[in-house]
């Protein structure tokens, strides 16, 4: 058996595995995939949208260490489970005080309050029962130094320092490309429903029903596509689920064109006429063995929406459409920091350019490997 043997898709991908950049790009897309899913199990902030903010270490550039005392609030993480946690993140149960020392009496602590570099640390002073939360005074008894220290004075350091609010620039960095994948998957899908849907029916049916669909597709193909999203965006408001549709509704013409013309190519093929002469129906002729068989190009251009719903969102959430805080966006992280590129801290802006651009190159990337792949002129 050659080497050329096998189903289409099969051959396919054996060329597309010859592709190391695009086999590259692959596995970075699932790391970030991975990350994406299991950032509130791997990130220091885990708190919701890592928003634990510390505005007396603000601004603070890579490595930057600080000990923190942890005030006991009134919230109880208990209230979700672990499901809860890792979709969610963990509930702001502690007040965080940065400190540069402390000291512990009977009944209190004594803290020098971190106030900055420039800025002369100053006493204050806590109950011990305040920091721990505990109301009754009768249950003083069960609290002693080593509990205090243990629990409730903590290190912290900083990788990639912190934002304009003293919030974890690393943890913010990697929760966000939840929004980014979260915001191609759903738009993507979308998309795609629509544009199959009437692809499949213009290509098939023909007459006035082709002419209405691929007028209508005109018509949105002339608005172009970040006006379009900025007016859904607009009437429907900010959201995670507004920003869903309005990607996904400016994204399915090119997948209806691209599906209109391969079923217009395939359905002169033996193998539907042969459907049609054993009295096979078109709903079963359509899904059965015309749309298996032109998903070759569909894939390539849903690759490519990837790349496109990736930038849309960053320009939706730079222009302050997309998201709103305190969710992590890149977009919105580089809107809130990009003044601090020529003020001594250019990460804060970087970083999420950056990622940007190795996400929609990566989808760009196997956009391309996959039209290779499926080219059958090539070797």
């Amino acid at each position: 058996m050659s080497h050329r043997s096998g189903s289409p898709y099969r051959i396919a991908w054996r060329k597309f595995r010859r592709n190391k950049l695009a086999m590259f790009a692959a596995g970075w897309i699932t790391l970030c995939s991975l990350v994406a899913v299991f950032a509130y199990a791997i990130i220091p902030d885990k708190t919701t949208h890592a928003n634990q903010q510390m505005v007396e270490a603000k601004l603070k550039k890579p490595g930057f260490r600080i000990s923190v005392l942890k005030i006991k609030g009134s919230r109880s993480d208990e209230q979700r489970g672990w499901f809860g946690r890792l979709l969610q993140g963990k509930l702001a149960t502690h007040r965080h005080v940065p400190v540069t020392g402390y000291s512990i009496s009977d009944d209190r602590i004594l803290v020098k309050h971190y106030m900055g570099e420039d800025d002369a640390a100053f006493d204050e002073s806590y109950l011990l029962t305040e920091v721990v939360g505990i109301t009754d005074t009768s249950e003083r008894a069960g609290i002693n130094h080593e509990t205090i220290e243990r629990d409730h004075i903590a290190q912290h350091r900083f990788l990639l320092g912190t934002d304009a609010l003293g919030r974890d620039m690393l943890s913010r960095l990697l929760l966000g490309s939840r929004v980014s994948l979260s915001v191609g998957v759903v738009g993507v899908t979308i998309s795609l429903a629509i544009g199959i849907v009437l692809g499949l029916l213009a290509g098939w049916f023909r007459g006035r029903l082709d002419d209405f669909i691929m007028f209508f597709s005109q018509v949105f193909w002339a608005i172009p596509t970040l006006l379009l999203a900025l007016s859904l965006s607009l009437v429907m408001g900010n959201g995670l689920w507004q920003v869903f549709l309005a990607i996904g509704l400016t994204m399915w013409v090119d997948v209806a064109r691209i599906v209109r013309g391969q079923v217009l190519l395939t359905r002169e093929l033996p193998f539907v006429q042969a459907g049609k002469a054993l009295g096979l129906g078109q709903a079963r002729i359509v899904l059965k063995h015309i749309l298996p068989n032109i998903m070759g190009p569909v894939l390539v251009v849903m690759a490519a929406n990837f790349a496109a719903a990736v930038l849309l969102e960053a320009g939706l959430s730079f222009l302050g459409l997309g998201v709103p805080p305190p969710t992590p966006s890149w977009g919105l992280m580089l809107s809130e920091h990009r003044n601090y590129l020529v003020a001594g801290l250019p990460h804060l802006a970087l970083l999420p350019g950056a990622a940007i651009c190795l996400l929609v190159l990566s989808f760009f990337t196997i956009s391309n490997g996959l039209r290779d792949a499926f080219d059958v002129r090539s070797r």
